[in-house]
């Protein structure tokens, strides 16, 4: 068509030959429920978090890519929440509690998503990753959603 309404806009049946290079939004969600203001780092395998990373809160990437944001709800106002990327590389044990970026969000409406962007947030396949919340009051039930960016062309 002479103005199409995307790059590429196919109706019907697609075959490739060769390699189809492709970027991928992956989400994940995670939640937990903290009675203080301590830092908690997120466990991806079940419902919870830990005060210090270890193996429950940490995923291998399976390529290279970013974190793109990260959604917020907690049951009550957790005020100024820090929101952190960790990573670690191949070979490390556990994620670095040194973020690679943080995130302020001012968590000030109970039950009210709230959405940190992040822009520097990247990894490279088989870095350990893994996200801390920090609020500066009790959040109570939290739930989270993150969206990453894998880069299969890399």
């Amino acid at each position: 068509t002479d103005t199409p309404s995307h790059k590429l806009d196919v109706d019907g049946d697609i075959k490739a030959t060769g390699n189809v290079n492709a970027k991928l939004r992956h989400i994940n969600t995670a939640k937990f429920s903290s009675t203080d203001t301590s830092q908690r780092y997120v466990r991806w395998d079940a419902a919870g978090s830990n005060g210090s990373p270890g193996v429950n809160n940490k995923f291998i990437a399976p390529c290279n890519g970013s974190l793109i944001s990260v959604t917020i709800r907690s049951t009550s106002t957790a005020n100024g929440t820090n929101i952190a990327f960790h990573k670690a590389s191949s070979g490390t044990a556990d994620l670095n509690t040194t973020a690679t970026e943080t995130i302020v969000v001012d968590m000030s409406a109970a039950n009210t998503a709230y959405q940190a962007n992040f822009s520097s947030s990247t990894f490279n396949t088989g870095d350990i990753l893994g996200i801390s919340i920090d609020p500066s009051s009790q959040p109570n039930d939290v739930n989270i959603t993150c969206v990453w960016l894998l880069d299969w062309n890399a």
